[in-house]
């Protein structure tokens, strides 16, 4: 904490200098969360569906109509590929506060880093079943990123398909379009199973 001398007292033949501690300016962050959320059922399980979905990207450039995100807020850019589009990308937007949740996903802030934390859902993440209580998953510090990664198995009245996600996380000081595209992740947590 940074002090300031806010002048002296003179007693007697002694100067006392006060010192005042000042509190430190708080930083304020930007984190980008980039969700990818894939669709498919047992018609393109196998080859040459499979082959399709293994060529996508892993990764897509933020839109170029973004021009800032608040302070302390968090940019969500949300993919839906659908084997029914032949996995086209859709895609939305939107700003939610840091301390927050998105998801399955606790955000904090702790000594100027991002905090994530996760906790495994049936009805959002499918079978096979993981741990359900929430753990922290990793940190960010400041012009970091990171990566997590779930499949599932889901059953429904029309017959059984599944899903894979894909969440990229970056701690910035300032909006960066292509900041998923360059480098690799510093953190990378996969839960990814055989989906049979």
């Amino acid at each position: 904490m940074p002090f300031i001398r806010q002048g002296c007292e003179r007693h007697g033949e002694k100067t006392l200098n006060r010192l005042i501690a000042m509190p430190s300016p708080r930083k304020s962050i930007m984190l980008i969360i980039q969700h990818i959320d894939t669709y498919w059922t047992k018609a393109t399980r196998g080859m040459p569906g499979a082959g399709l979905r293994n060529a996508l990207p892993d990764a897509y450039r933020l839109p170029d109509a973004l021009t800032e995100v608040p302070p302390d807020g968090a940019l969500i850019h949300r993919l839906q590929r659908n084997e029914g589009q032949h996995f086209q990308p859709h895609t939305q937007t939107e700003i939610l506060p840091v301390p927050g949740s998105y998801w399955r996903f606790r955000i904090g802030q702790h000594n100027g880093e991002i905090t994530l934390s996760f906790c495994y859902h049936a009805a959002d993440h499918g079978l096979p079943f993981r741990y359900s209580r929430s753990r922290p998953l990793f940190s960010l510090a400041l012009g970091q990123r990171g990566v997590f990664r779930i499949n599932g198995r889901f059953a429904s009245y029309s017959g059984q398909y599944y899903r894979q996600h894909t969440l990229h996380f970056a701690h910035l000081a300032a909006l960066d379009a292509d900041c998923f595209m360059v480098g690799s992740p510093h953190q990378v947590h996969d839960e990814l199973a055989h989906l049979f």
